[in-house]
């Protein structure tokens, strides 16, 4: 008949997951409840740019520690090497890139 057979399903399911993750889906659904409470607190006034302002500074602004992190290791002197990208035509990858991280690691100055 024209029910689903088992690998149109399979290939539904992996469809819906690729494109609404479940943190998207639960970030996008909390959102719409803080303006949805806001709004009816409110006496109807509905206010979702500023609920959309707010969260998109947090956002932006979670990224200068880790700017902050990164520009300071780099002054104090971080070396890094990319082991993966080193040791592709090596016949043991994994302990190619083991052994080339560890000589990363020695090679940092103290500070780091």
């Amino acid at each position: 008949g024209d029910s689903f057979r088992p690998w149109e399903w399979v290939v539904y399911s992996l469809t819906l997951r690729f494109f609404y993750s479940p943190q998207t889906f639960f970030r996008t659904n909390s959102f719409c409840w803080a303006v949805d409470h806001d709004c009816h607190r409110g006496g109807g006034r509905r206010r979702e740019a500023v609920h959309a302002g707010v969260i998109k500074f947090f956002e932006e602004e979670g990224r200068t520690p880790s700017f902050v992190l990164f520009l300071g290791l780099g002054w104090a002197g971080l070396q890094a090497t990319n082991c993966e990208l080193s040791c592709e035509g090596s016949l043991d990858a994994t302990g190619c890139v083991q052994a080339c991280d560890a000589r990363n690691i020695a090679a940092q100055p103290e500070l780091v």
